[in-house]
């Protein structure tokens, strides 16, 4: 019977063989899918951490540079409290 098939038909082994090929390359292809998925929302977690660092150093960048302003603020008036009242009068740096 297979002798007289037409050239491109498959004996049903060989039927049994490609289906069971394609039914592992779809299961791959499905594993490849939520590797995929996976590897997107890890990514995304990673921007949103990434993105929460980069606001906070944001906030830090601005807490030291109001910090260090302040501080500038209070040597000026701690060199001033040293200086003798007549000096402050007069407007005399030592």
């Amino acid at each position: 019977m297979a002798e007289h098939a037409p050239t491109g038909w498959k004996s049903a082994p060989e039927r049994a063989q490609r289906q069971d090929e394609l039914q592992e390359a779809r299961a791959e292809a499905d594993h490849a899918k939520a590797d995929q998925v996976h590897m997107v929302r890890d990514v995304s977690m990673m921007f949103n951490e990434l993105r929460a660092l980069a606001d906070r150093h944001t906030a830090l960048h601005s807490d030291r540079a109001r910090l260090e302003a302040e501080l500038e603020r209070e040597r000026a008036g701690l060199v001033r409290a040293r200086q003798s009242w007549w000096q402050r009068l007069l407007g005399l740096k030592r």
